[in-house]
């Protein structure tokens, strides 16, 4: 987690140019050239997606990648904002429909002494 590359952080208002270099750089760590040629997707949300040096960044790092394409991760600022509470809605109309059925409960997951 890095709490200094916030959208609102310091460095971001003193040295935009160092800010974006940072945030480039933290992101190429975390996507190698060989994870981006493996990527058939890229989901962004919250108010900040649409950022256009934010959206400059992911474009030079997911350049290699031909399946990759800016039009097919880059939506209106309400779609990007608004994802998160849409794909749990997804999932829990998934849910309903299904009976949950479908849902593994993780380990760490508290459950009725029965099924211990």
């Amino acid at each position: 987690m890095y709490v200094d590359l916030g959208v609102d952080g310091e460095l971001r208002r003193e040295t935009p140019e160092k800010y974006w270099k940072e945030v480039a750089s933290k992101l190429r760590e975390f996507v190698d050239r060989d994870t981006v040629n493996s990527l058939s997707g890229v989901f962004l949300h919250g108010e900040s997606a649409t950022d256009p040096q934010f959206l400059e960044v992911l474009k030079e790092i997911f350049d290699p990648n031909d399946a990759l394409k800016e039009e097919n991760y880059v939506h209106t600022t309400e779609k990007h904002l608004f994802a998160a509470a849409h794909g749990a809605a997804m999932s829990a109309r998934d849910g309903m429909e299904t009976g949950f059925l479908l849902c593994i409960v993780s380990d760490y997951c508290p459950r009725p002494k029965d099924e211990l």
